[in-house]
Parts: C-alpha cells; sequence; structure tokens
C-alpha cells in the first residue's frame, strides 16, 4: 500500500487502462485509452485483482476488445499489482472524472416520411 494517487498530468481527457488476458496469462497486457464514460465494464466490489465478470453489448470497452476474464493490470500507466481494491477503484475513479459523458446515439420514432406527392399534398 502506498501513495495511489494518479498524476495530474497524466489525465489529459483520457483514461488509459492495461488489461491481462487472465491471472495466469500475463505475458503481453492489452492497453487501451478511453476518452468518453462510461466504459462498460462490469467487476465485483472489493476483490483484487479486478477481472471483468462482464463487457456491455456494443460499449466503449466492447469496441475496444475486452473480453470477460480479463485482469485489470494498470490505470494510466500505473500497476495495480498488491494494490488494494479501494486504491485501485480510487484510481479507476479520478481517471473517469476527467472523461467527458459519451452521447448517445440519436434516436429517431415516428414515420418516414416521402415526397410531397405520397404526402397527398
Amino acid at each position: 500500500m502506498g501513495n495511489c494517487a494518479v498524476d495530474p498530468s497524466s489525465l489529459s481527457g483520457s483514461l488509459e487502462l492495461s488489461f491481462w488476458q487472465s491471472t495466469d496469462e500475463k505475458r503481453e497486457a492489452a492497453t487501451i485509452s478511453f476518452t468518453e464514460r462510461p466504459l462498460g465494464l462490469t467487476f465485483k466490489k472489493q476483490r483484487v485483482p479486478i477481472i471483468i465478470d462482464e463487457v456491455d453489448d456494443k460499449s466503449l470497452a466492447d469496441l475496444w476488445g475486452v473480453e470477460k476474464g480479463m485482469v485489470l493490470a494498470t490505470v494510466q500507466g500505473r500497476s495495480v499489482d498488491g494494490l488494494t481494491y479501494d486504491e485501485t477503484f480510487g484510481m479507476l475513479q479520478q481517471g473517469l472524472e476527467n472523461l467527458p459523458q459519451r452521447r448517445s446515439p440519436l434516436q429517431v420514432s415516428g414515420r418516414d416520411i416521402g415526397p410531397s406527392d405520397d404526402l397527398g399534398c
């Protein structure tokens, strides 16, 4: 345990997370820079290491290739190995605070309007 604050200079509008493939597969981490939130990840509270339990369909995490079972390795380039859940989650929260909310895709309902002669005008 120690100082788990993220260097403010590393918070330039993105949240960089690295993931191991699994708790056993730690040869190469996948690093992703998120620029919006929500990320679309679910994991168990108060458990370390943080293992992804669910990735929301069509979320940013899904689009970037995060998969169920991946293990959080770093936050903003800092290893989370050996940190408590609260320390790691605090680093995640600090990074998320600097991200803008993702805009929802425009959803339109109603009828399609064709050329004016289709409307009887």
